[in-house]
């Protein structure tokens, strides 16, 4: 791994109670990108990634006040909760909560970052969007780890089974729904004597999807879990880059916050130091 890199990042913020479509083609006109163009990752026949601009999208996990589920279910004009179809603009119409994606960026652009998300959660909260802990919304963020080596990815794993006391205990809300306990399990003997991938995911109870990696040629693919507050986005050439995502924090109004956490990711990710 190599520390003197511009290490990319990015992230995902979820809000509730505004309703998607207006807010996405907002957020679109704030990335200088015709609103007619957006489109949503789900229900649409092409799934776009556009991880080069900002970008809003829905996530079936999200709730909202009013006691409706975006995408799965909306109020109607008598106050009626209805239940909702994908494939059906009228009802995506109605659709209330959004992820807001930032486009990938880098250490180096972190004050640019801070800046425009700042403007984009007082576009959100003009529109009416609330930040709920309590509604499980979250925050997560994504760190490059293209340059990751099998030892790297072995450190990177025994730091965050050592930190995740810490991190339940000063990151994840109260309300999570998977206590980070759930990493008492792993085997940390097996995990730090581990000689090759295969070895590592058996000892971290991962699994990799189709076929094996190549022990000469580490190669990234799909998603693996360490945990329930990290994941690894593997790829190969064809795909995106591999990043690993924390997914430890809550949603928040505060810009300030969610900078403060991309830097504890970034630092975390290179030195596996947690304070």
């Amino acid at each position: 791994m190599d520390t003197s890199i511009d290490r990319s990042f990015g992230t995902e913020l979820e809000v509730g109670d505004l309703y998607l479509v207006p807010f996405a083609h907002a957020v679109q006109k704030f990335a200088g990108k015709d609103p007619a163009d957006w489109q949503d990752r789900w229900g649409h026949a092409i799934k776009i990634k556009r991880y080069s601009q900002w970008y809003v999208t829905s996530d079936g996990t999200l709730l909202n006040s009013n006691g409706t589920r975006l995408m799965w279910t909306y109020m109607d004009e008598n106050g009626q909760i209805k239940n909702a179809s994908s494939s059906k603009d009228a009802d995506r119409s109605r659709w209330q909560g959004a992820e807001l994606i930032s486009p990938i960026m880098h250490k180096s652009e972190i004050d640019d970052f801070h800046a425009e998300l700042a403007d984009l959660i007082d576009i959100a909260k003009k529109q009416g969007a609330i930040f709920s802990p309590e509604l499980r919304h979250t925050t997560h963020v994504h760190v490059g780890a293209e340059d990751f080596t099998f030892e790297d990815m072995k450190k990177l794993l025994i730091s965050f089974k050592k930190a995740s006391p810490w991190i339940e205990e000063n990151l994840v809300p109260k309300n999570a729904r998977y206590p980070v306990r759930w990493l008492k399990k792993h085997n940390m003997a097996a995990i730090e004597e581990a000689e090759n991938v295969e070895q590592l995911f058996e000892a971290y109870r991962l699994r990799p999807s189709g076929e094996a990696v190549p022990e000469d040629n580490f190669v990234w693919r799909k998603v693996m879990n360490p945990g329930p507050w990290m994941k690894w986005y593997l790829s190969n050439e064809k795909e995106s880059a591999p990043t690993i995502e924390f997914r430890c924090f809550p949603s928040t109004d505060d810009p300030g916050r969610i900078k403060n956490w991309v830097e504890w990711c970034l630092n975390f990710v290179e030195t596996g130091e947690v304070e």
